[in-house]
């Protein structure tokens, strides 16, 4: 909950800031992003499965991590 409402905060900030960036800055942000989000999709649908499965229950924590560090360095520029 605590993540998610972190994640929130950092892509309204994002969206807010975009419309700034340079086609360059908003390629490199909108593929890292599909990146990321194809990762958390795929963990979420393997802990649906089996959510017992501590390795990719630690996976999906650290791609959410990344998730909300993409989007604090990309609200600064």
């Amino acid at each position: 909950r605590e993540r998610e409402a972190a994640i929130d905060y950092w892509n309204n900030r994002v969206m807010a800031r975009r419309d700034f960036w340079d086609a360059r800055t908003r390629e490199a942000f909108d593929r890292n992003l599909q990146v990321i989000n194809d990762s958390v999709n795929e963990y979420t649908v393997i802990l649906q499965r089996d959510p017992e499965d501590e390795l990719s229950g630690e996976m999906l924590d650290s791609v959410l991590t990344e998730k909300m560090n993409l989007l604090r360095d990309f609200s600064d520029l």
